[in-house]
């Protein structure tokens, strides 16, 4: 009897988290459609960013479409600040018209995403397939690149199909995929690290090399001056860090101005993950949870956006409704953290920093998770035969 109740309880949460969800995909779907007619968002950063490197200008520098953003008070201008490599790749948004570009660019992720998001899907059998892709279409991270023209959801569709080549055992394409994140966002370096220390050779030399190659590429086009241009603008980033769709712990406790405090703890989570590493040898795909994990929590910048490498993650844990708040406080819109929040600095530390909280809280459970196993492990380990 305690179990119908149980399971009839959960069916009911279900079916709210899973109307609130639809809900917020149809008012992201219509907000994001509305922008596109009169807004460019980070795209015209790109744009220039393409436009400037094949002119032989700073492809890192201010110009027309950049972007400039209002928040509390402070403006903002989001030039480029991906690396080098990344300006050869803008060079293909510059063959039409900027707004013409803007709506093939929002057609082609909205059905990239929808297709990965399926094929993902396929690989997680266990998962209950309808609410999890509705949370997937449904996440923060998928609208604001939407909304931004970011590229976000291909390159972190790389993360995905990393994983489900490790877990299928196909190292050498989960190597090219890890690699080529790791030339576009370089903090995700530690996962090819963490997955050398953990002796998963050949997927992490893979990813290392192929981060190498890409990352100099653009020397022989452009020569060193774009790397010093690159390092130059990323000497602006200190004041966004504050920023409420930053996840990371740095920008959790620079909200308040405690920015080392948050920059230590960073610190000593990544020499406790690598100590876990080598004392317990995990599988390579507890390696990568914690490596994506990490990566996020330590970064100085580290957008809500980036979580989407996290959906693999939540859909192997779906089941474990523990899973599922975590997951949920990803769905909530960008817009209302960053405004909802009041200036004061524990009201940014709490409400105003739930993405970070959901990346603390899964954390969290999967070290409890672990320490379940490792405890399980040890009783059968010493149970008489």
């Amino acid at each position: 009897m305690q179990k119908e109740l149980n399971s009839s309880k959960n069916r009911i949460a279900g079916y709210i988290t899973s109307s609130l969800a639809l809900m917020v995909i149809a008012l992201e779907l219509f907000r994001s459609l509305q922008h596109l007619t009169y807004g460019l968002g980070d795209l015209g950063s790109f744009i220039e960013s393409g436009k400037a490197g094949a002119a032989g200008l700073d492809p890192y520098g201010v110009y027309p479409l950049t972007l400039r953003v209002l928040i509390h008070g402070a403006q903002y201008q989001n030039q480029n600040l991906n690396p080098p490599i990344s300006v050869l790749l803008f060079k293909l948004f510059t063959f039409a018209r900027p707004h013409m570009v803007a709506r093939q660019w929002y057609l082609i992720q909205g059905i990239f995403y929808l297709f990965f998001c399926l094929w993902l899907s396929r690989h997680f059998p266990q998962t209950p397939r309808r609410s999890a892709l509705i949370w997937m279409l449904a996440l923060t991270a998928f609208w604001d690149t939407m909304f931004l023209g970011q590229i976000y959801i291909p390159l972190f569709a790389l993360g995905g199909i990393a994983w489900v080549m490790l877990k299928e055992r196909k190292p050498w394409i989960a190597g090219l995929c890890i690699g080529t994140l790791v030339a576009l966002k370089p903090q995700f370096i530690l996962w090819p690290v963490f997955l050398l220390l953990g002796r998963f050779f050949l997927p992490a030399l893979v990813s290392l090399a192929t981060a190498g190659i890409l990352s100099v590429i653009p020397l022989f086009v452009y020569g060193k001056t774009i790397y010093v241009q690159w390092l130059r603008a990323l000497e602006g980033v200190a004041p966004r860090i504050p920023i409420q769709t930053n996840a990371s712990l740095p920008g959790l406790f620079s909200r308040v101005e405690m920015y080392y405090l948050g920059l230590g703890v960073g610190v000593a989570l990544c020499v406790l993950t690598v100590a876990w590493i080598l004392w317990r040898r995990p599988t390579v795909l507890k390696v990568t949870t914690f490596a994506l994990l990490v990566t996020l929590l330590v970064s100085p910048l580290a957008w809500v956006h980036y979580s989407l490498v996290l959906i693999p993650v939540y859909l192997s844990r779906w089941k474990d409704v523990a899973f599922r708040l975590p997951a949920y406080f990803l769905v909530i819109p960008a817009r209302l953290i960053v405004h909802a929040a009041s200036p004061s600095g524990w009201h940014l530390f709490t409400i105003g920093s739930a993405y970070t909280w959901a990346l603390v809280i899964t954390l969290g459970l999967v070290i409890a998770e672990e320490i379940k196993e490792s405890r399980a492990s040890a009783t059968s380990a010493g149970a008489p035969a």
